[in-house]
């Protein structure tokens, strides 16, 4: 009976390369793929001391709120640009 199965939902954690524009040095956070972009900017502004209001670039796109991470199909130690 389908009602009995348990769906088990494995979340997908992902490691980035943040730049911040400015600053030669490199930082790195691991987050869930399926991340909302407003969710990351938060973990990343925590992380990094910087007030939320930043922009994330991703090969040269400006990676908005109210999409997914995912959505961007950004890869593991990929690099996203911090615009503060």
């Amino acid at each position: 009976n389908n009602k009995d199965i348990k769906s088990v939902i494995i979340m997908s954690v992902i490691k980035l390369n943040l730049k911040v524009m400015g600053n030669d040095r490199l930082y790195d956070i691991e987050v869930p793929n399926d991340i909302p972009i407003e969710d990351l900017r938060v973990a990343i502004s925590d992380k990094i001391d910087l007030h939320q209001d930043i922009k994330l670039i991703f090969c040269g796109k400006v990676l908005k709120n109210g999409t997914l991470l995912s959505s961007y199909n950004i890869r593991e130690n990929q690099t996203i640009q911090i615009l503060p």
